[in-house]
This record gives structure tokens, C-alpha cells and sequence, in this order.
């Protein structure tokens, strides 16, 4: 809508609306902010109409050939931690966090996953009980032990509401591009793990491969700045300035 026409609308408010004019002025611009949140949200960025999760399987975050969340290569050098039960990881159980709508985890982010003992010096990781999807290092070991992993975007965007420090153990070049195309800047917590991951893996630098990507990167760092807002477990995890 034109100036002029923004005026015409205020000049036919009700006296009582007009009277207030900073308190419009400020719900004008959150609404504004809205509405450029909403624009920014995943399908804005798409670089190509044509591209799907089950078509553009293997690309990373930097727009580059994803490499693999190689739990095998850290198996190797890491005996100890060793794993029968969940020897690979990703959803084909390919060792790569490759993208496929049959998939609805979308389990796309490579973290690597920390390393530590029970008491009973068995290996786990504590990523399992920091999350509290085991109830004690002994449950935890029995839960895939230390090394890449792929995880839920969906949960990790949760999670770093709780847990900023999970971003460091993001691997950038083997999490999936999708990661960054599906988080939706409408909704806070993903667009504030986006920023995080933009951050962490230097998104909006020369090694990017994609426009979009570095696009929606700045969209998401002006939208959530890193130090803007701090996160309350009081709260229900949620966000506040």
C-alpha cells in the first residue's frame, strides 16, 4: 500500500484509534515484521521450482556434494566406541543424512555425538542424557554411542532452545542442504537454530555455493540475532527479548 494510502486509512479511523498514535505506530511495524517473517518462511529461497527432497538428495548446507556422517571412519579410530547395534546411521543407514520425504524425522543433521563412561566404565554419550531421551548413562548406553550421528532438524531446532551449545557439534559439510531451505523464519526456534547454524558453519562466506543460501542466512541473522533474546526453561523454553 502507497503513503497516501496509508494515510487515507488512518485518516478514517475512529477518533479513539488516531488519539493513540504511537501504540498504532508500534502495531503497524510488528505487523510489518510479521508479514516479512511470513515472506521469509522455507519456500521463499527455493532455487529451482523443480527440486525436491527426494530428487536433490545429497547436497549440503553450503550448497555443495554432502559428504558422509562416517560413523564407520570414527568407529575405526575410535575402538572403544564401537557400536553392534547402530553400526551406521541416516535413514537408509547409509551413513550419509540424505533427504527423502519418507522420511518424516527428516533426520538431516549430522552432529557428533559425545563421548563419556559410566560408572561401570561402559561408553556412551551423554547427548542422550542431556536430552533426556535416556533416563541415566547406563540407559544411554544402550542408545547409539559416541560418533556422527543423524538427527531430527525438527528436534534439533527444539533442542537448541535448551541447549545452545549443541550447535558445535553440528559436522557442516555433512548436514543436509534441506535443513537450511525447510526451516521456516516464522517461527522462532527454527529461525533462531537456522542463525546458529548459518553462524557455526560460516553459511554466508565465499565457500557457499547457492545465492539463496547466503539470502536466507542474512534474513535469519537480521531476523534472530544471537544475542537478542534469551531463552527460559522456566518458561516452557520459550524466547523472550
Amino acid at each position: 500500500i502507497s503513503r497516501d494510502g496509508r494515510l487515507a486509512r488512518f485518516a478514517t479511523m475512529p477518533l479513539a484509534l488516531r488519539s493513540h498514535g504511537a501504540a498504532f505506530g508500534v502495531l503497524a511495524a510488528a505487523a510489518t515484521a510479521a508479514s516479512v517473517m511470513r515472506a521469509a518462511s522455507a519456500t521463499a529461497f527455493a532455487a529451482k521450482a523443480q527440486e525436491e527432497e527426494d530428487t536433490l538428495k545429497r547436497m549440503n548446507m553450503f550448497g555443495r556434494e554432502l559428504q558422509k556422517c562416517d560413523r564407520p571412519a570414527y568407529m575405526a579410530a575410535h575402538p572403544e566406541a564401537a557400536d553392534r547395534s547402530y553400526p551406521h546411521t541416516g535413514y537408509s543407514r547409509d551413513d550419509f543424512c540424505g533427504s527423502m520425504t519418507a522420511d518424516t524425522g527428516s533426520h538431516y543433521v549430522c552432529v557428533g555425538l559425545p563421548s563419556n563412561q559410566t560408572p561401570s566404565g561402559e561408553t556412551y554419550s551423554p547427548f542422550w542424557t542431556t536430552t533426556g531421551q535416556a533416563a541415566s548413562p547406563a540407559k544411554a548406553a544402550t542408545w547409539p554411542k559416541p560418533g556422527p550421528w543423524c538427527i531430527c532438524m525438527w528436534a534439533f531446532a527444539r533442542m537448541f532452545e535448551q541447549h545452545p551449545e549443541f550447535s558445535e557439534l553440528v559436522e557442516c559439510e555433512a548436514t543436509n542442504y534441506w535443513v537450511v531451505q525447510n526451516y521456516d523464519l516464522a517461527k522462532n526456534n527454527e529461525c533462531r537454530a537456522l542463525e546458529a547454524l548459518c553462524r557455526r558453519c560460516d553459511l554466508e562466506g565465499e565457500g557457499t555455493k547457492r545465492d539463496g543460501i547466503r539470502k536466507k542466512c542474512e534474513m535469519a541473522r537480521k531476523l534472530c540475532p544471537a544475542e537478542a533474546e534469551k531463552c527460559s526453561a522456566e518458561n516452557d523454553g520459550s524466547c523472550t527479548p
